[in-house]
């Protein structure tokens, strides 16, 4: 049971389901999980300095997947709370995979899914118009042979930052992603179809193929047109179990 993700400690319940998340950086970044007692779904609530920031609402389907959400951000403005919300719906294929994530209020405003051989390969961004895609490699793209597919034990849902309020990292509700560990994922334009960013994942595992450790290398490049040109960071996550 996986009990440490970076900063973040994770809390279970008697039953082994994750109830709480709350950051060993900053003790005040909390994110709970409360679940209907029919299981007809679940509440995301984070917190920020005991602050309630989002509160996600999430309707399952009969095979227990998300089918919906209903998202509400919390802000200060000029010392009176204001909110923000968005819905969400969710669309699976035949072989348990996450199609499409669509806008309830915007039926022009998605993201599309696309998979080969069991592995998420393209998340597209669409606003009216396509806004831009990642693209996910589960071997190294300049050299195929680089090595062989790593089998995913872990079943994190390792998605990009655009889609942090619609999909949680450690909820298995979302169909299955990948069966292997990518190690790459590129971010290309809108416009001119040129890959502006990209992270490399390197991974360390114990004895039974569970990640101990995942190294993210970003790549901003000079295609970006971010101030300093082309960047690289480097940034480790160390996985503990219980």
């Amino acid at each position: 049971m996986l009990d440490t993700y970076g900063h973040w400690k994770l809390s279970y319940d008697a039953d082994g389901k994750l109830v709480k998340l709350q950051s060993t950086a900053d003790p005040s970044l909390i994110r709970e999980y409360v679940r209907a007692s029919n299981g007809s779904g679940m509440t995301i609530r984070d917190y920020v300095g005991g602050r309630l920031t989002t509160k996600t609402l999430i309707i399952l389907d009969a095979k227990g997947r998300c089918k919906e959400s209903f998202i509400t951000n919390y802000q200060i403005d000029n010392g009176k709370e204001t909110t923000s919300s968005s819905r969400y719906s969710y669309f699976y294929n035949s072989k348990n995979q996450l199609e499409i994530i669509r806008d309830q209020d915007d039926y022009q405003h998605f993201e599309s899914f696309s998979y080969v051989d069991g592995n998420l390969e393209t998340i597209e961004f669409w606003n009216h118009a396509r806004l831009g895609a990642f693209h996910y490699y589960y071997k190294k793209p300049t050299d195929p042979s680089w090595q062989p597919l790593i089998p995913d034990k872990n079943h994190m849902n390792m998605l990009y930052s655009s889609l942090y309020d619609e999909v949680d990292e450690f909820q298995p509700i979302y169909g299955k992603f990948h069966k292997s560990l990518p190690v790459r994922c590129e971010y290309e334009t809108k416009v001119t179809y040129v890959i502006i960013d990209a992270i490399d994942y390197k991974y360390t595992f114990n004895s039974s193929g569970y990640i101990t450790e995942r190294e993210n290398t970003r790549h901003t490049l000079p295609e970006s047109g971010y101030v300093g040109g082309a960047k690289t960071m480097t940034e480790t996550f160390a996985f503990g179990y219980k």
